[in-house]
């Protein structure tokens, strides 16, 4: 859908103004704006789906949103909707938002709840001020499996340190397998830490020195 605006005075909370034009039903569907949120000028919400005979469920919503304090035409209010399965470039959305959704299988939602939680991942690590990287003896667990050359996708490694020709190199364990695997530019993915791994200690790893 394209950009629709409104000669409307809408106020200055536009994502009240939004939860209210997407909370709407009739006999066979109704919609409702469970929550929201303004980031910039991109509004998000977890969006419950009611239809008959159909189970019920939450969805992502984004919409960009334009201001303008005069129009010649006295438009001065715009926006342009879309829901997560048509692959949205806004990923924005907060925690309270995704965790609201239901589950599904179309594969552009899914992508963008992980873009969503790979980004929030990122302002976290930015926030408190710790490395983009993982420190030696973290266990972590992405949030999509990495496929590897032997033909495996893993999702969950301890950082390890191995010594290799007098120096010492990051790799990652397999918690599933064991194996050892480089992983570049881990600080562009989404993961998360499970846990402290007390075995590995953060040292070098003896069983792969």
């Amino acid at each position: 859908m394209g950009w629709t605006y409104t000669c409307e005075n809408i106020g200055r909370d536009r994502r009240a103004w939004l939860d209210c034009h997407y909370t709407r039903g009739s006999t066979n569907r109704k919609w409702t704006v469970l929550k929201s949120a303004l980031v910039g000028t991109t509004y998000y919400a977890a969006v419950r789906l009611e239809e008959p005979g159909q189970a019920t469920i939450v969805f992502g919503l984004v919409v960009l949103t334009d201001a303008k304090r005069k129009a010649s035409d006295n438009y001065t209010f715009g926006w342009k909707d879309m829901d997560e399965t048509m692959g949205p470039y806004q990923c924005e959305a907060p925690a309270a938002i995704l965790d609201l959704l239901t589950p599904t299988t179309n594969k552009n939602a899914l992508r963008w709840r992980t873009d969503c939680r790979r980004n929030l991942l990122n302002a976290s690590r930015r926030r408190k001020g710790r490395s983009a990287k993982p420190k030696p003896g973290v266990r972590i667990r992405f949030l999509e499996p990495l496929a590897f050359s032997d033909g495996l996708s893993l999702e969950e490694f301890v950082v390890t340190v191995v010594k290799r020709k007098s120096r010492n190199l990051t790799v990652y364990r397999s918690v599933k397998t064991g194996g050892l695997y480089r992983i570049e530019r881990i600080d562009r993915l989404a993961y998360e830490v499970v846990q402290q791994d007390t075995k590995t200690g953060g040292g070098v790893d003896p069983l792969a020195a």
